[in-house]
């Protein structure tokens, strides 16, 4: 045997040795790859909860009675906070509702304002059926997750601070580390509530939409009233009063359909109204163009002496325009123009067909808050604008709450929707919380895949 052949049979054990070894890796890789597959894919522990209270309103309910006014048919709501149950079942045998039953014998109609409404007949709908998908804890702001209080209950809130964040409340908005929190246009119309009882007033060219509140005179006749637009939910509470201060509500939201479809090339625009100013957004369809102006109001007056209700193009003629090009689809289409317009964190935000057409800063965050109850006017033909909704923003009270806190390692700021019914990381009985585990609020139609 030479010595070449005695190498060759010495190094053959070796690379079987090693062949094997690469068996054996590439078997236990394939065998966590399967793991974690077959754990990615394994369904997830779902829960169902009920809400207890309105703290998250208007998009997650609480337990209410629906009441008909027998004066003008109109249906409306009283909410109820119900006591901490950990097994979260139904409510409708909860002590507050049985308290409601037997103690409460009328209540006034929020639309037309009579105050014998009967109670005999209210119909209770539960809180809503929150499902709740279990996860690791990787919580992004402005999801809405479920935690346990200290009471034992699973309470529903948002997240706004992560772990050590400086978080701070200023004129009903949201501050992290010295700066407002810019949110998606979708995710400011999703969060926004509708402000309860309006009035909508047309003249030949304009339309104005207002906050206004409704009572019944030593006549028995009814009576409107405008009323300055406030962070309180729509549904009040029959049962409890607000745990934080009702402020004026600062940020608005108008959503409307302008009709377009005989053809009209029509120029339109709206005025937004904020404390110590207003804006007038002008879309012209024949250029494709949008045009934004502002000007001082002082005590809601422009220098002209018109309020804001009734300026016209005419008291911005002067001022600077920002250009937005509109990619309107040709008049042909014959299509009418669904147009939202907000006012937001500073911000002017405006999306036609669900595209984001303007955008642009205010500079009005350290203005004064004052209460308002026409925040906006569409100017135009006033038989155009149809199906008009008018909606405010997040409006976080400052109760309890200093100039500024930070959130420890390993904990969450958390608000509620319906601030001033809501108790939350503002107060020292909250504060922070800890998810392990969280329960996340995501779609229903994820669940039944």
């Amino acid at each position: 045997m030479t010595s070449s052949e005695s190498a060759s049979r010495g190094c053959a054990p070796l690379a079987l040795a090693l062949v094997g070894l690469a068996i054996v890796a590439c078997g236990i890789v394939a065998t966590l790859r399967a793991l974690e597959r077959a754990r990615s894919e394994a369904p997830r522990r779902v829960e169902r909860f009920r809400v207890q209270s309105r703290s998250m309103e208007p998009q997650f309910l609480g337990p209410r009675f629906a009441l008909q006014c027998p004066k003008c048919g109109a249906r409306f709501y009283l909410a109820l906070d119900v006591a901490p149950d950990p097994a979260a079942r139904g409510n409708a045998e909860s002590r507050e509702a049985r308290d409601f039953r037997e103690r409460a014998r009328y209540a006034s109609c929020a639309e037309c304002g009579f105050d014998r409404v009967p109670t005999v007949e209210a119909v209770f709908y539960d809180g809503e059926l929150v499902a709740a998908a279990e996860q690791d804890v990787a919580l992004a702001r402005w999801d809405v997750a479920v935690f346990k209080d200290a009471s034992g209950r699973q309470a529903l809130k948002r997240v706004v601070g992560l772990p050590c964040e400086r978080v701070a409340l200023r004129n009903g908005d949201l501050y992290i580390n010295g700066a407002i929190v810019k949110r998606d246009w979708r995710q400011i119309w999703s969060t926004a509530s509708d402000v309860g009882a309006t009035e909508t007033t047309r003249y030949s060219d304009r339309t104005l939409v207002s906050r206004v509140m409704r009572y019944r005179d030593d006549d028995d006749r009814t009576r409107v009233q405008q009323t300055a637009i406030t962070n309180e939910s729509q549904a009040p509470a029959w049962n409890g009063a607000n745990v934080a201060n009702v402020e004026f509500a600062r940020d608005f939201l108008v959503d409307f359909e302008w009709f377009a479809r005989d053809g009209a090339l029509a120029k339109f625009a709206i005025l937004a109204r904020r404390p110590t100013g207003a804006w007038l957004v002008e879309l012209d369809p024949a250029r494709r163009a949008i045009d934004v102006a502002s000007i001082r109001l002082y005590n809601g007056r422009a220098t002209s002496g018109r309020t804001f209700e009734s300026l016209t193009r005419a008291d911005f003629a002067r001022e600077e325009r920002t250009r937005f090009d509109w990619n309107v689809e040709p008049q042909t289409a014959r299509k009418n123009y669904n147009v939202k317009l907000a006012i937001v964190d500073g911000e002017l935000i405006l999306v036609v067909d669900g595209n984001l057409c303007a955008r642009l800063e205010t500079n009005d965050l350290n203005d004064p808050i004052v209460g308002i109850a026409t925040p906006f006017v569409v100017l135009g033909d006033s038989s155009r604008v149809t199906a008009l909704k008018l909606a405010r923003d997040l409006h976080y009270s400052s109760v309890n709450f200093g100039a500024e806190t930070t959130v420890p390692q390993g904990l969450f700021y958390v608000l509620g929707d319906n601030s001033p019914a809501s108790r939350d990381s503002r107060f020292d009985d909250v504060g922070a919380v800890k998810f392990v585990r969280a329960l996340v609020k995501r779609d229903e139609r994820e669940f039944a895949q």
